[in-house]
């Protein structure tokens, strides 16, 4: 679970913009999307993010993902991770191994503000990682992760990347598990796959590695626009998911579209074909149900294996294509009675609907007016009466108190221009 993320310079997000997910105890709670975790800390399980179109608000959950994709960068994606090559990397002398390593670095990492293209990016991460019953070798405990990279790293490496470890969030003690400068691929990833050998219960050190490395390649899943219409990948997904609970699964479908009655599987030429059939008995492939359809179907179940497997999950814009309230049942999911379930949503969001369901420290605004770049959660707006008494969270947005709104004016003008 994330305890707080901050991010600097990176793509749309010029300034320092820093989110916690930590529970404001003195707020009236109006849902319970929040959970106490073994040290008896108070942590939100659902933050969302408002904001005017290109304030930064999907590049916050990017800056989240890029560190997933550079702990799990090195080659190891390609055919070259069987374990002879990796034995022979090993092998090699500090020289040839750069070399090598630099002809093989295709690193792709998201650029630096375009205000500050030759200034670094900076993201920090701090972790929250719960005893895994599953995984004896996780140390429980808060995890801090630092990435500093310029617009020259597939050059000269990325500047830094550290973890430190403490046992609890207010502990003095805090361990330094490593902190390296200049290098072409992630210290977590290279500790991993170099010591696939190595018996992990033998060794503390990569306890610590093996934690965080687990939590964000295995425990992260980022949803962007478009990345449910890999319709192979999703039946596949959604008929294991069917064959583990089908009343859930048809229940779920009904509340998508009420004219689906029945989920069924059919084997043909040894592969299983997902049919949703509707109230005429007509069979309907995945591909086939409305954009809201399948989307309320796969968000739906993703959530719900989130909240059963500990993950979190990172929707942008949540509410496209789907009726308001449909988009505030799957935040409401969130809620679903999962005992000790240490899963969290970020999600990004135009939706007044969505927003209203959030309690003041869990929803952040991004104001990007021109001077300026501010990021706060609604607590911070009472606090420094932007929002009164007498302004409620709806109007507080459409006055643009919050948020940089389109210009009234400017829409009238264009509407009345004849030319």
């Amino acid at each position: 679970m994330i305890i707080k993320a901050t991010i600097k310079n990176f793509m749309g997000i010029e300034k320092e913009a820093s989110i916690s997910c930590l529970s404001n105890n003195k707020i009236k709670r109006n849902n319970n999307f929040i959970i106490k975790n073994e040290n008896d800390e108070s942590i939100l399980k659902a933050i969302g993010i408002i904001g005017s179109n290109g304030s930064g608000k999907t590049s916050l959950l990017k800056a989240i993902a890029t560190i997933q994709t550079f702990i799990t960068f090195p080659y190891r994606k390609s055919s070259e991770k069987s374990k002879a090559f990796v034995e022979q990397i090993k092998s090699l002398p500090d020289e040839l191994l750069n070399q090598l390593l630099q002809s093989i670095n295709n690193l792709n990492l998201p650029s630096q503000n375009v205000n500050n293209p030759l200034d670094d990016t900076v993201i920090e991460l701090e972790l929250f990682i719960p005893h895994d019953k599953k995984d004896e070798n996780i140390i429980s405990g808060i995890y801090k992760y630092r990435l500093v990279y310029d617009s020259n790293y597939n050059i000269n490496g990325v500047k830094e990347e550290s973890l430190y470890y403490r046992k609890k969030i207010n502990s003095k003690k805090i361990i330094k598990i490593f902190s390296v400068n200049n290098i072409i691929e992630s210290e977590i990833g290279t500790k991993l796959l170099y010591q696939n050998n190595t018996i992990i219960s033998e060794n503390k050190e990569i306890k610590y590695y093996h934690s965080f490395g687990n939590e964000i390649m295995h425990k992260f899943e980022f949803m962007f626009n478009g990345d449910f219409l890999d319709f192979d990948a999703d039946e596949k997904y959604l008929i294991d998911i069917l064959e583990k609970n089908k009343k859930r699964f048809v229940d779920l479908c009904s509340l998508a579209d009420d004219k689906i009655i029945d989920v069924i599987i059919e084997n043909k030429n040894d592969k299983k074909n997902l049919f949703f059939i509707n109230n005429k008995k007509n069979k309907l492939r995945f591909e086939q149900l409305s954009t809201g359809t399948k989307k309320i179907i796969l968000y739906g179940n993703k959530i719900l294996f989130a909240l059963e497997n500990n993950k979190n999950l990172f929707i942008d814009e949540m509410e496209n294509s789907l009726h308001p309230s449909l988009a505030c049942f799957l935040l409401q999911l969130v809620g679903y009675p999962i005992k000790n379930s240490y899963s969290q949503i970020f999600f990004t969001t135009h939706s007044i609907y969505l927003s209203s369901l959030l309690d003041n420290d869990q929803l952040y605004y991004i104001d990007n007016k021109k001077d300026s770049y501010n990021i706060s959660n609604i607590s911070t707006a009472i606090k420094n009466n932007v929002i009164t008494k007498d302004k409620t969270l709806a109007i507080a947005l459409l006055e643009d108190l919050l948020i940089k709104n389109p210009d009234s004016k400017k829409i009238v003008d264009f509407l009345n221009d004849k030319n």
